[in-house]
C-alpha cells in the first residue's frame, strides 16, 4: 500500500519579475510579504485619511508615500523618487498597490 501525500508546494508558485522605469533607469520591484503589503495598504489609507483631515500636509503625505515605495523599490534612490511629478508619485504608489491585489489573484495589474 502507497502512502501518497498531496502536497501543495507554494514554492513552486511563479511570481513574475516587475520593474518601473524612473528616469531611464529601471528598478526591480520587490514582492511584499502579506505582512508588508498590510502595512503599505494602511499607510496609504492613513496618509490620505489624515490629508483629508488636514492633520498633515500634502508634503507629509508624500514622504509617506516615498517611505512606502522605497520598500517595494528598495534600489531606487529616494532623491529619484523626490525629483519625480506628483502625478508620476501617486500612479506609481497606486500601481505598486494594485499590482500586490492582482498577484493575489493572479492578474495583471492595471497601468494607471
Amino acid at each position: 500500500m502507497s502512502n501518497k501525500v498531496d502536497l501543495f508546494d507554494l514554492d513552486e508558485i511563479a511570481q513574475e519579475e516587475r520593474a518601473v522605469k524612473i528616469g531611464g533607469e529601471e528598478y526591480p520591484v520587490v514582492e511584499s510579504s502579506v505582512g508588508e503589503y498590510i502595512t503599505l495598504i494602511r499607510e496609504e489609507k492613513e496618509a490620505a485619511k489624515a490629508n483629508e483631515e488636514e492633520n498633515i500636509g500634502e508634503d507629509e503625505v508624500m514622504l509617506k508615500m516615498i517611505e512606502a515605495i522605497s520598500r517595494s523599490i528598495p534600489t531606487c534612490p529616494e532623491e529619484k523618487l523626490k525629483g519625480l511629478k506628483p502625478k508620476q508619485l501617486f500612479a506609481l504608489m497606486t500601481w505598486l498597490t494594485q499590482a500586490n491585489s492582482a498577484a493575489e489573484e493572479g492578474e495583471e495589474p492595471e497601468k494607471p
